[in-house]
Formats: C-alpha cells, structure tokens, sequence
C-alpha cells in the first residue's frame, strides 16, 4: 500500500461492555519522555503501608490486579515496576494494517490483502479470516457490518462474522473509510470525499473534489473531518455531512495522516513532521501535544487521554496537553491504535506480527 512504509464486555479477561458500536479508522522531546511507572506507586509487603486496597495487601509493583494503584487491573497481562505490559491477542499476522473495534470483537486489514478479527479476550491465538482479497486499507465497522477499501478500487461490506463482499462502489483508488446510521464515506486518492448509501446500493454523492490526497476520515453527528495527506499543502479539513464548502482547521501540516474525535476537538498524527496534534472542531488554534515523535500514524482517543503509535511504541498523552508517556515500547513497526473503556489496541505492521492489547 502507497503509505505502507511510514511504519500503527469486559467478557472474561476482556477489556469492554459499553463501546459504541461504529469506529473508523505539550511538544515534549521524545528524550524527555517518561515511562508510565514514574506515575505509579509502589509498595513493598513488608512495608506498614503495603495494605492500602481495603483489607487486602498489594505490592503496586508487582501485582497485575493492583497495578501501580488499587483495582488497577491489568485485565491477563503482567505488571512490571507499576505498569501494565501488552499482551497479544493473536500472533502470525501477515502485516497488521489498519482497525476498528465493537463490543466484543478487534477487526484489522492485513497488508496481505485481507480481513481478519481476534476476540478482544483472546489468548494469543489465531486470528480468524473474513475476507480475502484485494488490498484493505480503510476499515470500519458497526454493530452489523464490516466497511473497507481495497486497492481494486471498490468500497465493499461483509458481515461481521465474514463471507462475500456484498455489491460495492467503484472508486479511484479509497483509501480512509467511515460510517454512521446512514452512509458509508470515503476518501480517495484523486481528491474526493465521498459518500454512499447503507447497504449498498444506490448513487455516490461526491461531496468534496479537489483535496490534497485525502486520507484518513471520521464522522461526527454533523460533520466529516479528514487528513489531506501533503508535505506541501497538509491540511486537516471540516465538510457538512450533507456537502458544501470544505473549510481548513489546520494548514501548514507535514504530512498530517491519521484523525481521531472526541466530542469537542480533532486529533491527528503529522507522520513526517512527528508532531501530534489538536484543534477545536470549531476552528482555533491548533495545539501541539506532542513533538520529535518518529514517524506517527494512527491515532485514538478517549475522555482523558490521546493515544498512538510511533516506528517503534504506542505513546500516551493527555488530551489537554502534558509529557507524553511510552505505554509500550520495543514495537515492530505498530500502525493502527484503537481504545476501549479499559484498553489500547494495535496492530504491528510486519510479517508475521500481532494484534496487541494493553490495560489503560
């Protein structure tokens, strides 16, 4: 894929009950980076204050079920020095690529041209196959279906348990996807965003030409925003969901590539200018968060913090600004990063790879 080489409930000992069902897809030195356990306090048993949890005796630094504080649990993963470690949902991934997320279920492209999920409280596993095929890049899901692109230029759907892809739309070259209640929308390489009818089977409405090679996408209840993907004209953009006139939240962007919502604010990965980003979705200036970051590209956020992956490890900051935190490091190549109420996720973009999750 052309952007390959940038290098991104609670059931059992699973991580969520309340997700949504539809997802898509302060500038600190990297050296000055913390590690999460300089947050974390730790105990020793033969302390007097080694019982903190009620009338049960903790070592914050050791054990998993109070993790550098009391009910932090890191949900079948090992606690280290007060931090979580990651654990993998599934390994042998042939390129983890991009992600999205329902309640029970981690759904990932793969640069070997498929489609393929892991539950979220797997052990490590297999993962299963969905579809294979041409390409995936831009994925999505809701509470029925899958929504990805494929380098055969179409936009095609599959049920969340696989098979084959009903009828999609033809289109230059898709690449991000997004969707809501009612339509599935994309960007494509030649400059349009567009947007479709759920299920397939009606027109294509291009309700914006002319981008800078659009690229990642999301939706709220009344907008589209997106990435213009471009070291000379990068751009984060805002369009009406029913079309208009594209207006810029941010310009000046070094390859800004992906994009993630909360209620109020826009975040975004600048992949070779290594910075991550914010913005009112009003308009305003926009804030950096976080600076000399290696080659970010995918991009999560919850209520308290931003989350996303370097060349090398997913990172953490928040939302308002801070030092930024490696959650987990020595990563191969880590590409898509999703959130639930207790959980990062990531693919690892190499051959052979796995699907990670770690304990918030």
């Amino acid at each position: 894929m052309r952007h390959t080489f940038l290098l991104l409930v609670i059931s059992y000992l699973g991580c969520d009950q309340g997700l949504p069902t539809t997802q898509s897809d302060s500038g600190a030195d990297v050296n000055s980076t913390v590690d999460a356990t300089q947050d974390s306090p730790t105990s020793d048993a033969s302390n007097a204050d080694a019982c903190p949890c009620g009338n049960a005796c903790a070592n914050f630094a050791t054990d998993p079920a109070n993790c550098g504080a009391c009910n932090h649990d890191c949900l079948g993963g090992s606690c280290t020095s007060g931090q979580c470690q990651p654990i993998s949902l599934a390994s042998g991934i042939p390129g983890g690529y991009n992600i999205a997320l329902d309640t029970a279920t981690v759904y990932f492209g793969t640069l070997q041209s498929s489609i393929m999920s892991v539950p979220k409280n797997a052990d490590g596993g297999a993962a299963t196959l969905l579809f294979s095929g041409s390409g995936v890049d831009g994925i999505a899901v809701d509470s029925n279906r899958i929504y990805f692109a494929n380098t055969a230029g179409e936009v095609q759907t599959i049920p969340l348990d696989g098979g084959t892809p009903s009828n999609g739309y033809t289109s230059i070259s898709p690449q991000g996807v997004a969707v809501d209640s009612t339509y599935i929308y994309w960007t494509t390489y030649d400059g349009h965003i567009n947007r479709a009818p759920i299920p397939n089977g009606g027109n294509i409405d291009v309700l914006a030409s002319g981008q800078a090679d659009p690229l990642r996408i999301a939706v709220d209840a009344n907008f589209i925003y997106w990435t213009n993907y471009s070291a000379s004209t990068g751009a984060v953009m805002k369009l009406p969901l029913g079309g208009g006139t594209p207006a810029p939240l941010a310009t000046g962007q070094l390859n800004p590539y992906g994009i993630a919502l909360d209620t109020a604010t826009v975040y975004w990965t600048n992949s070779f200018g290594g910075t991550v980003m914010s913005v009112p979705k009003a308009g305003g200036t926009p804030t950096t968060l976080a600076s000399n970051q290696t080659g970010p590209t995918g991009i999560a956020v919850d209520n308290v913090n931003v989350y996303w992956a370097t060349t090398t490890a997913i990172m953490r900051v928040p939302i308002g600004g801070g030092v930024p935190i490696a959650l987990a490091s020595n990563q191969p190549n880590p590409y898509g990063v999703a959130v639930d109420d207790k959980c990062v996720y990531w693919t690892t973009e190499k051959t052979g790879g796995d699907i990670m999750r770690l304990a918030k």
